[in-house]
């Protein structure tokens, strides 16, 4: 019997072919995408591809941009908290006055 955990993993090696219903700009887009060298590049596809094989491209350039979102965000958040966090600011404070005394010392022996 299989957990709730295995069912939803994720099975690099069991590909699974979806449907997806796609606008008239979606296929217009593609068909841009599919004249401009340009474009194929941007979102990793070649000339010649097949329509699945693009759609695969555009989907995996796509995730890929939302991963560095993710990850963009989840730093741009630690940052304000670092920032305003009073813990971490008296941290910061307290290495400031460490670092600067440090340097006193080593400018006053000269």
């Amino acid at each position: 019997m299989m957990s709730c955990m295995e069912t939803e993993r994720v099975d690099d090696h069991q590909p699974k072919r979806q449907s997806v219903t796609l606008s008239a700009r979606d296929l217009a887009d593609l068909a841009m995408i599919r004249t401009s060298p340009e474009a194929q590049r941007a979102v990793g596809a070649t000339a010649g591809m097949s329509e699945a094989a693009l759609l695969h491209a555009l989907l995996a350039h796509s995730l890929q941009q939302a991963r560095e979102a993710a990850e963009e965000a989840g730093y741009a958040a630690y940052a304000e908290w670092a920032r305003t966090d009073p813990e971490e600011v008296a941290v910061r404070a307290s290495l400031r006055g460490r670092r600067q005394g440090r340097e006193q010392r080593g400018s006053s022996g000269t």
